[in-house]
């Protein structure tokens, strides 16, 4: 019977030597595979291996569990461990420098609480008693009850970048204090220079006054008691009397702002719409024909010395009015707007203006963009910056030819 069956199945040598060769192949196919992935794992670790050791860094882990706290090789030998010594969880906390521990504790417990990351650095003293600073990486993992049950992370070696961190900030701190005491020096310097040059003016204008005003009395005698003066020695003496009249001008205007800066300020309120329609008043009493239209605001409080406040709108005003003189009509405006720094206030013409291609050459002493039609010093404007300078504000123009001018200052008081 038994060999009946064997007969009627008879065996397939040719495919079972196929079957067997196939399993082989495949047997072969997954040992090279499995070599190579072996090769890319060795391959990774060693890379992985030597970042740590380019990066110094190092891994970490806490088992919750059996709390026990594994460090790899790297961390050992940042922290000078030798091969035998054991580190307690909790003793690991002494690693860290005094300031930085209860820092770092709260952050730890925290983490150890509800799975808080965190990623600090913090100075360290290893087993040794070098003192190294350190950052800290800390991430959490959860058991199936949603609790911590493991902290891992990673410990890096920063001292060499730090180090050049706190000497590029302690360079930079030096260099910021060198520099702060050579912009003191030369701001000493500075105002030195500046207080010998107003003393240098003051008295050459103070020395000047007395001869001009006896140089203007004789010229005034020889007019009065010589009758007999034709019409062209009449005329070269008016010509010198009309000199040694501006040069006595020139010489106040520049005892005027030399003295300046010695004028002790008293800041209180001001209005400035009342300062403004008396240097107005005063310029139509010299002009009482002019046709006038006057805007000014009902109130224009500030905060500054009213003597010096009074000049400034002097000046402005005085100046809107001799270079509206060419127009039938003369319009002035003085008000005030809110800027972004502040309320600035100002004054504006319908006069001649200017070119603003000028204007940097506005408020200084002597300069002025009208030299021959328009009388004047040319000192106004320079004396209206100085006593706008002093309240700690700023003062500029806008203007065009033919158009008026707008004169605009502020008050820091």
């Amino acid at each position: 019977m038994s060999q009946t069956a064997f007969i009627s199945s008879p065996f397939v040598a040719n495919d079972l030597f196929s079957a067997f060769e196939d399993a082989v192949m495949q047997r072969k196919v997954a040992e090279l595979a499995l070599q190579a992935s072996e090769a890319r794992l060795r391959d990774a670790t060693a890379l992985l291996q030597l970042a740590a050791q380019i990066g110094r860094l190092g891994g970490w882990a806490y088992d919750m569990g059996s709390r026990t706290l594994a460090l790899s090789p790297e961390v050992r030998a940042m922290m000078d461990l030798r091969p035998g010594d054991d580190v307690p969880a909790r003793g690991a906390l002494r690693w860290l420098a005094e300031p930085d521990r209860p820092r770092l504790r709260a952050i730890l417990e925290r983490a150890l609480e509800d799975g808080t990351p965190f990623d600090v650095e913090s100075q360290a003293l290893t087993a040794r008693g070098r003192r190294i600073w350190v950052r800290i990486i800390c991430e959490a993992e959860w058991d199936g009850a949603a609790r911590v049950q493991r902290l891992h992370g990673a410990l890096q070696d920063i001292t060499e970048s730090k180090q050049a961190q706190l000497a590029l900030h302690e360079s930079q701190r030096c260099l910021s204090e060198r520099l702060e005491e050579r912009v003191a020096e030369r701001t000493r310097q500075l105002r030195l220079a500046n207080e010998e040059l107003e003393a240098l003016a003051y008295s050459i204008a103070h020395d000047l006054r007395a001869p001009m005003t006896a140089l203007h009395g004789f010229s005034r005698l020889l007019h009065d008691n010589l009758p007999a003066l034709d019409s062209r020695n009449k005329h070269y003496l008016g010509r010198i009397m009309g000199n040694v009249r501006h040069m006595s001008e020139l010489t106040d205007a520049l005892l005027s702002l030399a003295g300046l800066s010695s004028v002790e300020m008293v800041n209180q309120p001001v209005d400035l719409a009342v300062l403004a329609r008396e240097a107005l008043q005063r310029q139509r009493e010299l002009e009482p024909a002019r046709e006038l239209d006057a805007i000014i605001a009902e109130t224009l409080p500030a905060v500054g010395d009213p003597a010096l406040l009074q000049r400034v709108m002097a000046n402005l005003v005085g100046n809107a009015w001799k270079f509206s003189r060419p127009k039938p009509r003369t319009v002035i405006r003085v008000g005030s707007e809110w800027l972004p720094d502040g309320v600035a206030y100002y004054v504006q013409d319908c006069g001649v203006g200017f070119d603003m291609a000028h204007a940097a050459n506005l408020f200084g002493a002597f300069r002025r963009l009208h030299t021959a039609e328009y009388e004047g010093t040319g000192i106004g404007l320079a004396l209206v910056r100085k006593i706008v300078t002093r309240h700690g504000g700023r003062v500029w123009a806008e203007a065009r030819p033919g158009e008026g001018a707008t004169v605009w200052f502020t008050l820091a008081c």
